[in-house]
C-alpha cells in the first residue's frame, strides 16, 4: 500500500462524511420501524378476538412506516453510489 493510496481513501471518507449522519439516522429509524413491526405483529397475533382488529390496524401502520423508512435508506444508498462514482 502506498501513502498516496491511503490519502485518497481518507479524502473519499471526508467527502462522504457529511451525509453519513443523515444516512445513519435513517438506518436507525428503519431499524426502530422494523422492531415496531415485530412488536405490533406479536401483539396482534396474541390478541383476544375483541382486540384483533385494532391491533391489526396498528400492525399495518407499522408496516407502512417501515416501508417509508426503508425507502429513505434505499434513497441514501443510491445517492452514495452516485456520489462515489463521481470520485
Amino acid at each position: 500500500m502506498n501513502p498516496r493510496g491511503a490519502l485518497c481513501t481518507l479524502a473519499r471518507m471526508n467527502q462522504v462524511a457529511d451525509p453519513a449522519d443523515v444516512r445513519s439516522e435513517h438506518i436507525e429509524e428503519w431499524r426502530e420501524a422494523c422492531k415496531r413491526v415485530m412488536r405490533t405483529y406479536k401483539a396482534w397475533h396474541a390478541a383476544d378476538p375483541d382486540d384483533r382488529h385494532a391491533l391489526y390496524v396498528s400492525f399495518l401502520d407499522a408496516l407502512r412506516a417501515e416501508e417509508r423508512a426503508a425507502q429513505r435508506v434505499e434513497h441514501d444508498a443510491r445517492a452514495t453510489v452516485s456520489a462515489d462514482s463521481r470520485l
